[in-house]
C-alpha cells in the first residue's frame, strides 16, 4: 500500500511540475510597425517605430525612446534576446525589468559592437516581471537589429476538472480500500 501511495504522490507532483513554466520565444515573424503582438506578447514604443529581426532595417533607437514589452498584464521571467553585432556600436540601451509598476531588475546596459552576427545576451535574473523595458541611453551609430526574445511563462497548477475529479478519487479510495481489505484478510 505505501508502495502505491508513493507512486501516486510522485506521479501528481511530476505532473503538477511540469505545467508550471513554460518557455516562449518571439522571433518577430512578421516584421511590422508598434504596437507589434506575438506569442501573447505586446511591443509597444514611439508610433510608426518597428521592432525587426532584419539586419538591413534595424529599430532607429534613440536617447530616450523606450521599448515596453508586457503579456496581458500577467507576470513572466525574461530569459534572452539576440542583437546583431555591427561592426560599429550600436544605439545603446538599458534593459530593465519591472513588476507592479516598480523597478526590480536592471539587466544591464548593452552596445555591441565588433563581428557581423546575432549574439545571444542572457538575462542574468531569474526575477518575475510583468513588464520588460528597452530604454534608450546613448546614441553611437546605427539602430538596433534583435532577433528572438525568450520568456518563461508562469501557467500555475492545471486544474481537474471536476468530472473527471470525480471517478478518479473514487478509483482511489476503491484502492485504497481493496488493499486495507487484502491485509487485514492476509494474517
Amino acid at each position: 500500500m505505501k508502495k502505491i501511495l508513493s507512486a501516486a504522490i510522485a506521479a501528481l507532483i511530476i505532473s503538477t511540475s511540469t505545467a508550471l513554466a513554460a518557455p516562449v520565444s518571439v522571433t518577430f515573424a512578421s516584421n511590422g510597425p508598434l504596437p507589434y503582438s506575438e506569442n501573447g506578447f505586446l511591443f509597444e514604443g514611439k508610433p510608426g517605430d518597428t521592432v525587426t529581426d532584419s539586419v538591413l532595417n534595424p529599430i532607429p533607437f534613440d536617447v530616450g525612446d523606450t521599448v515596453e514589452i508586457t503579456r496581458s498584464g500577467e507576470s513572466f521571467r525574461f530569459v534572452s534576446f539576440e542583437i546583431y553585432r555591427h561592426n560599429s556600436l550600436h544605439s545603446a540601451f538599458d534593459l530593465l525589468g519591472f513588476l507592479g509598476g516598480m523597478e526590480v531588475v536592471d539587466y544591464g546596459n548593452f552596445a555591441l559592437g565588433g563581428g557581423e552576427f546575432f549574439q545571444t545576451i542572457n538575462a542574468g535574473s531569474n526575477a518575475l516581471i510583468d513588464e520588460l523595458r528597452m530604454v534608450g541611453t546613448d546614441l553611437r551609430g546605427g539602430g538596433l537589429a534583435i532577433n528572438t526574445f525568450s520568456f518563461d511563462v508562469d501557467r500555475g497548477p492545471v486544474p481537474v476538472p471536476v468530472p473527471a475529479a470525480l471517478p478518479l478519487l473514487a478509483c482511489g479510495l476503491g484502492v485504497l480500500g481493496f488493499a486495507g481489505w487484502r491485509r487485514r484478510n492476509a494474517s
